[in-house]
């Protein structure tokens, strides 16, 4: 499963666009539903400013704990890797597969 959302940042740290907590809520939701083991949040630029996926991680956190399923892990590709987006998805992705 995977869903692209709303927000991001440019490369100087200004607002791509706004997170959107319904359609992160939304998003949690089908992942649960698809049988999802763990969540990765990967922002554009968040190496930069790593804000807004803190925000969808709270997000996340959240309807998880709403759902009864705070057994799910969530990674933050900021934490993972630098500044290539694509270096940044691939890494987050194998951190949370591998996770216990």
């Amino acid at each position: 499963y995977s869903a692209m959302l709303p927000g991001g940042m440019h490369y100087d740290g200004v607002t791509l666009s706004d997170v959107s907590p319904s359609l992160t809520k939304q998003a949690v939701r089908d992942a649960i539903a698809a049988g999802v083991g763990a969540i990765v949040v990967s922002g554009v630029f968040a190496p930069v400013s790593a804000k807004q996926e803190e925000e969808a991680c709270n997000v996340v956190a959240e309807e998880l704990r709403a759902l009864g399923r705070s057994d799910i892990l969530i990674t933050m590709s900021s934490d993972v890797a630098g500044l290539g987006i694509l270096e940044r998805e691939n890494a987050a992705v194998l951190n949370a597969a591998l996770r216990p």
